[in-house]
């Protein structure tokens, strides 16, 4: 299969769906919290997240109230590495949200939108009934019903030629840029903050895994391995 200029794979988004869910299996925490009876699993996720969502809080930018536990392992991982866990919470939470939301301001932007009718017109002269880019994602996003890997690889290169062709792509791309600035300026103290306690923790990141490296069994022992990320 021939790749687009600039991209060096040449996975399409079912071959890394796929690899995705392998990865999710062969996972040693998963398979070990799968491994569990139904009590245990619960018993575990106590632990984990702590026993109800109380204590931390944050208002997202789209004006919801969220909470969560600030006790369990994971706040008290959290609390040792950053300092202040109250802090941390609110300005993660905020600066993880603020994706979301600007990707609902791109789309539903009146030149994006008109970029899409654009758009659509080229996939339909290529044989394509789509009205947006959501609609091939939403083709492909139940394997049972999933169209052919053929299928799916002429689907993407079509969406992708349109998208050039008729300027949606740097459409989204400029808009993006813009309510980027805009988020930034919105939230700046938000962002400044976890920026902060992001610095102060790596002295303590580094004391603690100087700490256990010091501590713990040798590598060939471990179940996990030391990239191995957090659940």
């Amino acid at each position: 299969m021939a790749t687009c200029p600039g991209l060096a794979s040449t996975d399409t988004g079912t071959d890394l769906r796929k690899q995705q869910d392998r990865a999710a299996q062969m996972n040693p925490n998963s398979r070990y919290f799968a491994g569990l009876s139904r009590a245990r699993q619960q018993a575990a996720l106590v632990a984990l997240n702590g026993p109800g969502p109380e204590g931390l809080q944050a208002t997202l930018p789209n004006g919801i109230h969220v909470q969560h536990s600030s006790r369990g392992c994971v706040s008290m991982a959290q609390q040792q590495l950053y300092g202040d866990l109250a802090a941390w919470f609110r300005a993660t939470k905020i600066a993880e949200n603020l994706p979301g939301g600007r990707f609902g301001l791109v789309v539903n932007d009146p030149t994006f939108t008109a970029g899409v009718t654009a758009w659509s017109g080229c996939m339909r002269q290529r044989g394509h009934e789509v009205n947006s880019p959501t609609d091939v994602h939403r083709l492909f996003a139940d394997p049972a019903t999933a169209p052919s890997l053929d299928k799916e690889i002429a689907i993407d290169v079509d969406e992708a030629r349109c998208a050039a062709s008729t300027g949606l792509a740097d459409t989204a791309e400029r808009l993006d840029a813009r309510y980027a600035a805009m988020q930034r300026n919105q939230f700046r103290s938000e962002l400044a903050e976890r920026q902060r306690l992001q610095h102060a923790a790596v002295p303590r990141a580094q004391a603690l895994a100087g700490s256990a490296s010091w501590s713990s069994p040798s590598p060939r022992r471990s179940p996990l391995p030391a990239t191995q990320p957090a659940e």
